[in-house]
């Protein structure tokens, strides 16, 4: 008891005991973070507002989700995110050659036979 009389002959029923986890004066017995919360008072959780599953009652905090453009190459990379959205945006791949028609990495005699080939079809 936080209030133990060696004196006392016999329980008159005022014994105070601290709280589960506490000391008398209302200190954490163990705090391994140092952060004033038990640690079995501890809740996980993301603790950044601006993550995808903020948790407002964490008090210690783990792995938030970001989301975002995770792909360096995508126009809107986002290097804070860490879990994609599935909307990174790629700049169309531009050929250095626009006459090599079958992309073999010559302008030949075949890439007019494709061209005139395909002449008149209605593009995508």
């Amino acid at each position: 008891a936080c209030n133990y009389n060696p004196g006392a002959i016999f329980d008159d029923g005022s014994c105070l005991t601290p709280l589960p986890g506490q000391d008398c004066i209302g200190q954490c017995i163990l705090d391994s973070d140092n952060d004033g919360i038990c640690d079995g008072d501890e809740i996980e959780g993301c603790t950044d507002f601006n993550a995808a599953n903020f948790n407002p009652n964490a008090t210690d905090d783990s792995f938030c989700v970001y989301f975002g453009c995770t792909y360096e190459e995508a126009m809107n990379f986002d290097p804070g995110a860490n879990l994609d959205n599935g909307i990174c945006e790629f700049s169309p791949i531009t050929n250095p050659c626009p006459t090599d028609i079958n992309d073999d990495g010559i302008t030949s005699a075949a890439d007019v036979l494709n061209l005139l080939a395909n002449y008149g079809e209605l593009c995508d």
